[in-house]
């Protein structure tokens, strides 16, 4: 697979009218998308990538930290809101589960 499958695969769990994310919001951890999405992570494990960045506000709805152990997943949505705080206040601290972390 090269990058213009994968860039298909992407667009493709997010926005095909059947089963992409957009088009079932209420359904967004169906197999095809769980398939496609798999696809995806073998392309960057194969290439031994690092990081990965989701520039798409929807895939950090399928795609977390908890599904991935050998790559750290960027989450632009969060690393903005946390920005917008950190510009706006003084200091900030981010409650999640059981822990909590000052900024």
């Amino acid at each position: 697979m090269n990058g213009y499958a994968l860039l298909m695969i992407n667009y493709k769990m997010i926005y095909d009218p059947v089963f992409g994310i957009k088009a079932n919001p209420n359904n967004i951890k169906n197999k095809k998308v769980k398939t496609l999405l798999n696809k995806s992570l073998e392309f960057f494990k194969k290439r031994k990538t690092d990081a990965i960045i989701l520039g798409c506000t929807e895939l950090p709805l399928i795609l977390t930290k908890n599904n991935v152990k050998d790559m750290i997943i960027i989450n632009s949505t969060e690393c903005l809101a946390k920005a917008l705080i950190r510009e706006t206040t003084d200091q900030f601290t981010i409650i999640s589960g059981n822990t909590s972390q000052v900024f």
